[in-house]
């Protein structure tokens, strides 16, 4: 797992250059996070969200959730939300679907639906929950999909098979045109790298049966 050090390295060995030919080391930096940036969305794109899920426990307080143990809890890093599981005071756990319209549409004609019409609704960095004091005091699960974080420093990026190759070449072929050099020979082997990526996907864990997402009816 290289650090963003160890990419510039790689990143001037591909382009033919050593630091003392690099305007701005700053830039080169920029480049690499930029390349891991698309490799993380073309991964998540054929994978599924699930290739970078991760989850967070929650309390419920005010109709907001929190960190356990009342800590503040933000989502300005989340990329979606994959499910939100409730336990209830009878002591299961559900599955809540978000608060759409509708819901407010048919709550105006008198319709309850079950659990308590508990609903979330993510709004700008928090994730709050409906009706009004109907989840207080309540724990959970959030499932969700991280946003791609810049890495810096002594934090690094994991890719399988030696993927990251595709943020090298893509970095050093921005280099390369900074200084308007010529970039047909990487541009050509970032193509190769990119095939050779999209066409594995299709043969990616072929034991899993189809899924089917069922909406449950309230």
């Amino acid at each position: 797992m290289p650090t963003l050090a160890e990419y510039t390295t790689r990143v001037l060995d591909r382009a033919g250059m050593t630091n003392s030919q690099v305007p701005v080391t700053a830039r080169v930096e920029e480049y690499i996070n930029d390349g891991l940036a698309a490799l993380d969305d073309m991964l998540v794109g054929m994978f599924g969200h699930e290739y970078r899920a991760s989850s967070v426990a929650i309390e419920i307080h005010s109709d907001k959730a929190t960190a356990v143990g009342g800590g503040a809890l933000s989502t300005a890093g989340w990329l979606s939300i994959l499910s939100v599981h409730v336990t209830f005071s009878d002591g299961t756990s559900r599955a809540i679907e978000a608060f759409e319209q509708p819901e407010r549409d048919r709550k105006l004609f008198g319709y309850t639906p079950r659990h308590n019409g508990v609903r979330y609704r993510w709004v700008a960095t928090e994730l709050q929950f409906e009706p009004t004091g109907a989840a207080d005091g309540l724990t959970g699960l959030v499932r969700y999909v991280p946003q791609f974080a810049a890495i810096s420093g002594a934090a690094t990026y994991t890719a399988p098979n030696r993927w990251d190759e595709y943020a090298v070449v893509s970095a050093a072929i921005k280099l390369r045109r900074k200084l308007r050099q010529d970039v047909s020979d990487l541009e050509g082997e970032l193509a190769a790298l990119e095939n050779r990526i999209r066409n594995f996907a299709p043969r990616r864990n072929m034991g899993a049966a189809p899924r089917f997402v069922r909406r449950a009816r309230w």
